[in-house]
């Protein structure tokens, strides 16, 4: 059914048009949804580019339209992205993206008991102990630590769980930082 050429067309209508035009469907499919003649759409849609800088509604329906292509939601896009800008500002060229994070989960896979999903709170705790003690000072420093680590393997024996081996060894070896500060 198409609107008489007198009838007002409510926002409500319009933002409809424009939020399924961002989702990339097909005019004609947003006339058949709306009950609107394609020419009435694609004049809501030129009203509304009108209204805005013409390259960012253009740069959001592509995204919409890759978004849809790739089966991908805005949140998983927007967890890509953050992914990204995390490995390049660790120095990681875009080109070896793939490369690095394949290679960095096939190493810790080959670690015998690493949780991978504790792999960050592990690095998170290791680069706080590096503040402490610099990583060339480790091997010379772990030396010292003889009887903790004998008692950490008695309680890897016993029913003690891996989490409950870190804290006591957490608790351990900050106790023995705090008498020599």
């Amino acid at each position: 059914m198409l609107e008489s050429m007198n009838s007002k067309i409510t926002d409500n209508i319009k933002s409809i048009v424009i939020r399924q035009y961002l989702q990339g469907k097909a005019r004609d499919d947003i006339a058949r949804d709306c009950v609107l003649g394609a020419g009435t759409v694609s004049n809501i849609v030129s009203e509304w580019k009108v209204n805005l800088e013409q390259y960012i509604v253009n740069d959001l329906r592509e995204l919409a339209l890759n978004l849809r292509r790739s089966s991908m939601s805005p949140v998983q896009c927007s967890r890509g992205f953050m992914m990204v800008y995390l490995l390049e500002r660790f120095g990681v060229n875009e080109d070896n993206f793939e490369n690095f994070i394949s290679s960095f989960y096939l190493h810790c896979e080959r670690i015998d008991g690493l949780d991978l999903v504790m792999v960050a709170s592990y690095l998170t705790d290791l680069l706080s102990f590096s503040k402490i003690v610099p990583f060339s000072q480790l091997e010379k420093y772990i030396e010292g630590y003889e009887p903790i680590m004998t008692l950490l393997s008695v309680l890897s024996l016993q029913t003690a769980t891996k989490t409950e081996i870190v804290e006591v060894a957490k608790y351990l070896i900050f106790s023995k930082l705090d008498k020599k500060s």
